[in-house]
């Protein structure tokens, strides 16, 4: 498998897999090593990509990355330096308000139905606060736009 390939496989939603210095584990890949991050997928259509410039290669690893996962209704945030607790807080909350509503769904009773899907509504205004922190905060992050 090229490095081409790996990224292309984490752009369809692999969670592992190697090719030279590129490797991907869980929803991240990297590059020569868990020091360098080139992207993280939040959620499906959400990617935090990392901008820090390591070397050349890395610098050709990040492109094959973008051109990747590069589509319609697909959100890139670029960070200079990938904060690990906020990207943590905003999956756990994305995939917390998923959860509930998805026990809202399967709930037989209208009370339990509101129950859950008013959690779900607050664990999504969570996400939507984190997301809005960083699109706002230049010294976390440069840019956010949709490619």
């Amino acid at each position: 498998m090229t490095n081409r390939q790996l990224a292309q496989a984490f752009a369809n939603g692999a969670t592992s897999g190697k090719s030279g210095n590129m490797f991907i584990d869980g929803d991240t890949i990297y590059s020569y090593g868990y020091h360098f991050s080139i992207a993280t997928r939040i959620h499906t259509g959400l990617y935090l990509i990392n901008k820090d410039r390591y070397s050349n290669t890395t610098a050709r690893h990040i492109s094959h990355v973008r051109q990747a996962i590069s589509g319609d209704n697909i959100d890139i945030i670029e960070a200079v330096q990938v904060d690990n607790k906020l990207k943590m807080d905003l999956y756990y909350s994305e995939q917390m308000s998923q959860d509930m509503l998805e026990k809202a769904n399967r709930t037989r009773t209208k009370h339990m139905y509101e129950l859950w899907r008013d959690i779900s509504w607050d664990y999504q205004a969570q996400a939507d606060i984190i997301r809005q922190y960083i699109r706002r905060n230049p010294s976390t992050l440069l840019t956010a736009h949709t490619i």
